[in-house]
């Protein structure tokens, strides 16, 4: 069943151009942040994942209300950006909270006993990680059932818990497909850049953990800067329609309404009609 998800998400992306526009958009905010770490300096740039937090949720709803609907025109494209903006947006903010509230509530026994800073990195992953496999869904449900905002933390909640093997299963293929486009990209970027990057290779074990960011960026020009940003944008372009689309496919296979709870069903088209 998983794998008749994965065939319904390729068909709706062939058969949808639409769909790909929230990976044009994310892929274009990358694209920025990268101009900007560039031209602005790291502090300018590590605010704009505050518009994109804004902006994205408006792409992700209007995305999965053409997937609800089955049309792929504009007007239906605006008109879910408009509807389940909020309930994508507060969502997200919440989740969001939920991990920065659990590192920060781990923090206090680790700072006790003094290894807090060195676990830092370690405890936001795997707060971020653990928070978002159950709640991943939260959109899907907020489009798919008109759930309000704490209805569709919990209805992801739900979904996961009763089909655990699926859900990992799922998590599997979008991780497999990710790396799959991380593993071409970045191929594609080494052969382009092959000359700026070739100092790399005469560096030691001491010089390449010392190596920063900064010099990366410093190593490959403004040139090398350009293509990283526009081969990022055309993975972001790639990936994100794939993953949301997945992901609703994956959500109208496998969401069980319990009775009592939110009466409907699905046509033959994926969409859904409440009674």
């Amino acid at each position: 069943m998983v794998l008749e998800s994965l065939k319904k998400t390729f068909s709706l992306l062939a058969s949808t151009p639409i769909l790909w526009l929230p990976g044009i958009v994310i892929g274009l905010f990358g694209l920025l942040d990268l101009a900007a770490q560039y031209s602005l300096g790291e502090f300018v740039a590590g605010r704009l994942w505050i518009i994109e937090l804004v902006v994205v949720p408006f792409f992700v709803a209007a995305m999965m209300h053409v997937i609800r609907e089955g049309q792929g025109t504009p007007g239906v494209f605006l008109q879910g950006g408009k509807k389940y903006y909020f309930r994508i947006l507060i969502p997200t903010v919440l989740i969001a909270f939920a991990v920065i509230l659990t590192v920060i509530l781990l923090l206090v026994p680790l700072s006790i006993m003094g290894i807090a800073l060195e676990m830092l990195p370690f405890i936001a992953a795997g707060s971020a990680v653990g928070i978002s496999f159950f709640t991943f869904f939260y959109d899907a449900a907020a489009v798919f059932e008109d759930a309000k905002v704490f209805d569709s933390i919990r209805r992801s909640i739900e979904v996961v818990l009763k089909n655990p093997g699926a859900v990992i299963l799922f998590y599997i293929v979008i991780l497999a497909f990710f790396a799959a486009i991380l593993l071409i990209f970045a191929l594609i970027w080494t052969a382009v850049l092959y000359e700026s990057l070739t100092p790399l290779i005469g560096m030691d074990t001491s010089m390449i953990e010392s190596f920063t960011p900064d010099d990366l960026i410093a190593l490959i020009g403004p040139r090398g800067l350009g293509i990283t940003a526009v081969l990022y944008m055309a993975a972001a372009a790639i990936f994100f329609p794939f993953m949301y689309t997945y992901k609703s496919a994956f959500f109208q296979k496998y969401a069980q309404v319990e009775p009592g709870y939110l009466q409907g069903e699905y046509d033959t088209k994926g969409r859904w009609y409440k009674y």
